[in-house]
């Protein structure tokens, strides 16, 4: 009996897992209409010890078949930072090109509804993960960034579906 209930229950668990759909989609677009927008807050690190907080926000815009772009937002009370990457399909559903201004300028893949980015922009290498909530559409991301001169911040952000 304990044996069945074993296998049973291993058998459910494959299926889970195969079912699973493994593409950059899971991630980046999961509505009705051309684009979804969150909204939240974060936290930025430096090696020193000194932190900031600040409020954030990620809207991503769907392009075409495979393309999305994700649109990110930073503010800050003396200053607000605005940027955007396009993510495109490469080799199969599960990695993709970031691109820039037309140029790929990093990779990244998805494992279910997890994203890691490795790229680089505006004099920093940039790497970070990003996992959204299957129930809730709630997204974290956390990553770092290290510039010419080695200075590393590393941050942390949640948000929610807000449309």
């Amino acid at each position: 009996m304990k044996f069945l209930v074993v296998v049973m229950f291993s058998l459910s668990s494959l299926t889970a897992f195969a079912t699973t759909d493994d593409s950059v989609h899971n991630l980046s677009y999961n509505s009705a209409h051309s684009f979804e927008y969150f909204h939240g807050s974060g936290v930025f690190k430096k090696p020193s010890g000194k932190s900031t907080n600040f409020l954030a926000s990620l809207t991503i815009r769907k392009l075409g078949h495979g393309k999305f772009s994700f649109i990110y937002g930073t503010y800050l009370a003396d200053k607000n930072k605005h940027y955007d990457i396009v993510l495109s399909d490469r080799e199969g559903e599960s990695f993709f090109d970031i691109m820039s201004d037309g140029n790929v300028i990093g990779y990244g893949y998805c494992m279910g509804h997890k994203c890691h980015f490795e790229y680089s922009l505006k004099g920093s290498d940039v790497e970070e993960t990003i996992y959204r909530d299957k129930h809730s559409n709630a997204m974290s991301r956390m990553g770092s960034k290290r510039n010419e001169h080695g200075i590393v911040k590393s941050w942390k952000v949640s948000f929610k579906k807000i449309f």
